[in-house]
């Protein structure tokens, strides 16, 4: 997808700019899955360009979810308000402006051209182990999974932001790691990604109004300047109340949806079933399966190893889906050291 939508996105398309950002998301992920199996100076390398592409790319985006979002909350103000609201307006239009401008600079830099070179050529690792893909999904996933538990079971309604955006950081995870292994599993995985994507909406739309909410107070600090209109400050404040506001009663609502996805142990019923088609097609090839996977069906939320090191037929999986989902040429990228920063 960051091929595809390159040249759009040099020429501003909001869209386009959009689905990079998506797709750098992705790869990060798809890096985490597959870093057993690559160099680590390499991951590293590809790591750090992916996160500064994407929040370059989120700056620029940040600025179009913002004023759409302005503006839906205008309209159920008081009209009055909403005739002074012109003065934010002008000044999120240079901020989105020069955030595109920022973005279009950056894709016309050596360092995205070595990125993308990067990502071509990942440096898998030599190994003799004849695991395969599917062979090593559960141990993959298991430790994405433990920690998306976690982050939920923390989540509070009178919680800081901060721990609903790792929430939302773990839970998109999952879900992107379980696309990843999208022809492993069956109705139980299907209904983890349904739910994930579900939570994944009602997370976004909280981060809109905290990015909302933080351009509105930093309008609100430099309202001191003369050209700055009181009754452009006046609707600022105005709607920085009914942001807050919303962005309470949504923050229960996560809560919520949170306690019902671990109740239910969506996440560890999609993982256990996992490990069994895993299992099951080790057997049909005569093969045993790693203890990792074994464990599945004993305890979801057990300690899994990191992956072993792949085989050339493993790496050759792992590379082609990355390509064929970000339409790179074969190469799977991987930190040594998860994080948590794919918003």
């Amino acid at each position: 997808m960051l091929d595809v939508n390159l040249t759009a996105a040099s020429a501003g398309g909001a869209e386009a700019i959009h689905q990079m950002r998506v797709a750098v998301r992705r790869l990060r992920v798809q890096i985490d899955l597959f870093h057993g199996v690559l160099h680590g100076s390499r991951v590293r390398a590809c790591d750090n360009d992916l996160r500064w592409l994407g929040r370059s790319a989120g700056a620029a985006r940040q600025c179009d979810v913002i004023a759409g979002l302005l503006r839906e909350r205008m309209a159920r103000l008081d009209p009055a308000l909403s005739a002074a609201a012109g003065a934010l307006f002008d000044a999120l239009d240079r901020d989105r402006a020069a955030a595109y401008r920022r973005f279009a600079d950056d894709l016309a830099t050596a360092r995205y051209r070595r990125m993308r070179a990067r990502l071509a050529d990942p440096l898998p690792r030599k190994s003799a182990s004849g695991a395969r893909v599917a062979d090593l999904a559960f141990a993959m996933l298991a430790p994405i999974v433990r920690k998306a538990r976690r982050a939920a079971c923390r989540v509070r309604v009178d919680a800081d932001p901060a721990l609903i955006h790792r929430l939302r950081i773990r839970l998109k995870r999952v879900r992107y790691a379980l696309e990843t292994f999208a022809e492993i599993g069956g109705k139980r995985t299907r209904r983890a990604r349904a739910r994930l994507a579900d939570s994944q909406d009602l997370l976004g739309r909280h981060q809109d109004l905290i990015g909302a909410i933080d351009w509105l107070r930093g309008f609100g600090a430099a309202g001191a300047a003369p050209d700055v209109p009181p009754a452009a400050l006046i609707a600022a404040g105005a709607l920085l109340q009914d942001l807050a506001r919303q962005r309470e009663k949504l923050a229960a609502r996560i809560v919520r949806r949170a306690r019902r996805l671990t109740r239910a142990a969506t996440l560890e019923a999609a993982l256990r079933e996992i490990a069994r088609e895993s299992r099951a097609a080790a057997a049909a090839r005569g093969q045993s399966v790693a203890p990792e996977t074994a464990e599945a069906d004993a305890a979801a939320q057990s300690r899994a190893a990191p992956p072993p090191l792949a085989s050339a037929a493993d790496r050759a999986a792992g590379s082609a889906a990355i390509a064929a989902s970000h339409h790179l040429e074969p190469a799977p990228e991987s930190p040594t050291t998860p994080t948590d920063e794919i918003a």
